[in-house]
């Protein structure tokens, strides 16, 4: 598959959903942060507890490398969501970096939606730089905030 240049992008990524500017969105979430924080916490907030819901039900965890599709309708507009489990944060807020298992995880999930862009808030992801990311999500196009 052909790789696809990372566009940087000033505003923030659920505005970019919000406004029809990517496909969908990509946020990280861990077994031992309630209430969400970070973008899974804002897009929670957005879509009134729809995240706290499904994670308060114990469908979904946090677990390493758990990747959830969470398709939300909101003013008849559907937004697509998928939700990247980070394991366990030494403290609630602090994103630790994303392992490459679970960056492959989410390549091959979104390789498999085969959405025409996807939103990543770097500071979402942890220390991974620009480069390590285009690297480890090859094939897929990337639109990416701070």
């Amino acid at each position: 598959m052909t790789q696809h240049p990372i566009e940087n992008q000033p505003q923030s990524p659920e505005k970019a959903l919000f406004a029809g500017q990517i496909q969908g969105l990509v946020a990280t979430f861990f077994q031992n942060e309630r209430p969400p924080r970070g973008l899974a916490g804002r897009l929670d907030w957005y879509f009134h507890g729809a995240i706290s819901t499904q994670l308060q039900n114990g469908t979904i965890s946090g677990a390493a490398g758990e990747c959830v599709y969470l398709p939300i309708q909101r003013n008849n507009s559907i937004y697509h969501i998928l939700l990247l489990g980070c394991g366990e944060t030494q403290m609630p807020s602090r994103r630790h970096s994303v392992s490459r298992s679970s960056l492959e995880i989410l390549k091959k999930n979104l390789l498999s939606l085969q959405w025409k862009s996807v939103g990543i808030s770097h500071s979402d992801f942890g220390k991974p730089v620009e480069k390590d990311l285009e690297t480890s999500l090859e094939g897929v196009r990337l639109w990416i905030t701070t």
